[in-house]
């Protein structure tokens, strides 16, 4: 009886077949032969992989102030109903996650050292320093994900120097595998860094305070690197606030920091800020991080544990242990990009537009 190998298959059919398979089988079958190589690196491939509509994971990640080493764990669970979880391996020490982004995260560690890393393929790419004029950092903040008219991927990051009044803003395009500068917010003192990622449609979102004072939400749009300031409502104080994606919508969650009060707000931005939820009181949270799937929120306890809060507002020990230094959480979805190809891909992409 004779044999069928993969090639005899046609060709449709053995794309369809490996559309469906994990990363990791993928990059096993890359050496089944050079039909299937070709097939699976593909830049139309890799992006109809990615497309499928399979449910992300969540990533969590801390670090400690002591230590130069950062811990990432994944949860395998896409429903988190078990809420078992395992080490991932990070290349880098003392790093923070920004991200992901089509499965890319961009990660900030070291002294001035950023790059890009495909935790499925545990590819990494090394960015060029941005050239921040030196002086003791005393803010950074950061941005990572796709300008929506080249389909490029750029970085933002924010510094405030301590001997400076203003922001200092550069961003990198994977095109041109280069930094530009960007003129100051005038309007901003501050803006701080999210516990989760806070991209959608195009834009990246901050909190960020006024010199006079006041709250402010600030966008930042990848297709013409212009920022864009967006009025909040008028919150009790004090209270602790962070940006986040909730049902493919801009949200705020609030949470009152007075332990008779304990109560976890969340807004949602559509035409304009509409208070969603209230949550509490519940004195053993210290504040909220982010949100899941299906309405669920992510939040850090008291005692530097994960929690998830139930669309019941019934609240969940996921067991993991954090720090008070740092919890951030991301829905993480695996995608076969190699960040060198794709940067070379941008790169002809640019020359191409130039006429070159």
């Amino acid at each position: 009886m004779e044999t069928l190998n993969g090639d005899d298959l046609p060709q449709d059919v053995i794309i369809g077949i490996l559309l469906r398979l994990p990363v990791k089988s993928l990059a096993r079958f890359k050496c089944v032969s050079k039909s299937w190589y070709a097939i699976i690196t593909s830049h139309n491939f890799v992006y109809k992989h990615l497309g499928n509509k399979n449910d992300g994971c969540l990533i969590a990640h801390y670090a400690t102030g002591q230590s130069d080493l950062a811990s990432v764990v994944l949860f395998p669970d896409k429903t988190l109903a078990d809420s078992s979880y395992h080490a991932f391996e990070l290349p880098f020490s003392r790093a923070i996650l920004h991200g992901p982004c089509n499965g890319i995260f961009f990660v900030t560690f070291g002294e001035q050292d950023y790059a890009l890393w495909n935790p499925a393929t545990k590819e990494y790419l090394d960015l060029p320093s941005p050239a921040f004029p030196g002086g003791f950092c005393w803010d950074e903040c950061c941005g990572f994900g796709l300008d929506p008219v080249t389909n490029d991927y750029k970085v933002i990051v924010i510094q405030r120097l301590e001997e400076e009044d203003s922001l200092l803003i550069k961003v990198h395009t994977l095109g041109t595998d280069s930094w530009k500068d960007l003129e100051d917010l005038a309007q901003c003192e501050r803006l701080y860094e999210n516990t989760s990622y806070s991209y959608l449609n195009g834009n990246y979102y901050w909190w960020g305070s006024k010199h006079d004072g006041t709250d402010v939400v600030v966008s930042f749009d990848m297709g013409n690197d212009t920022f864009q300031e967006i009025e909040v409502p008028n919150l009790a104080e004090p209270a602790l606030k962070t940006l986040a994606v909730y049902n493919d919508l801009i949200a705020f969650l609030t949470f009152q920091t007075e332990e008779a009060e304990a109560l976890l707000d969340l807004w949602v931005l559509n035409e304009c800020w509409t208070k969603q939820i209230t949550i509490g009181p519940h004195p053993g949270v210290k504040h909220p991080i982010g949100c899941w799937k299906n309405g669920e929120l992510l939040l850090q306890s008291n005692t530097d544990r994960l929690l998830l809060c139930e669309p019941t507002k019934e609240i969940r020990d996921l067991g993991f242990q954090g720090t008070d230094y740092c919890i951030g959480v991301h829905v993480y979805k695996e995608s076969l990009i190699s960040i060198k190809d794709e940067c070379e891909y941008r790169q002809r992409k640019e020359h191409q537009s130039h006429g070159e």
